[in-house]
């Protein structure tokens, strides 16, 4: 608490504090919750940036070689830090555990009508006609995407339904994915009372 005290009110202090938190310091070995979260706002930034700078924009803090990895499939870098480092990072970027949940749910490509096959054309726009004979929808709110992960078959996002590429070439998984991304137009998430109503 001392230390969080001291770097907000002496900014010189802060290569010192950051300093301790990389290596292992007595000082900071047991830094709480309670303690990290006396820091300001404007200490936790310049922690963030100065991670940022010497890891790179998409580093990340984690707790382990495991986790680190994880977030490597995803397109992201997890540096292995000290428990007090990550306490006080996590603070300003939160989570391994919260920025894996964000980061599976980014598109890495948003495909053009040319990239899509003919079989794929042509089960994109039956899968539309079906739901929209039961709730208007049109082509002009779909997204056809490839995702960070594989296992995401689709997501509806600002009243826009995107769509894995990879399920278009077969017929009944579009047609069940855009179902239940449609669905979710009444809001709820997966399996609530309204998403399930409206499926």
């Amino acid at each position: 608490m001392i230390w969080s005290e001291a770097v907000n009110s002496r900014a010189d202090l802060m290569p010192k504090f950051t300093d301790l938190l990389e290596n292992r310091s007595v000082d900071l070995q047991n830094l709480n919750e309670f303690a990290a979260q006396r820091l300001s706002k404007e200490s936790l930034g310049k922690l963030a940036a100065a991670f940022k700078k010497a890891h790179g924009e998409n580093a990340l803090p984690v707790e382990s070689l495991s986790e680190s990895a994880d977030l490597e499939h995803l397109g992201m870098k997890g540096v292995v830090v000290t428990s007090a480092f990550r306490k006080v990072l996590e603070l300003e970027l939160g989570t391994a555990a919260q920025n894996k949940s964000k980061i599976r749910e980014k598109v890495d490509k948003v495909f053009s009508w040319h990239d899509l096959s003919s079989l794929e054309r042509t089960n994109l726009l039956d899968a539309i006609a079906l739901v929209n004979d039961v709730e208007a929808f049109t082509i002009d709110s779909v997204d056809v995407c490839r995702f960070r992960d594989a296992k995401i078959f689709g997501l509806f996002v600002g009243g826009r339904v995107q769509i894995n590429k990879e399920l278009l070439a077969d017929a009944s998984a579009t047609l069940e994915t855009l179902v239940h991304e449609v669905a979710h137009k009444v809001g709820g998430g997966d399996g609530d009372k309204e998403h399930v109503h409206n499926l």
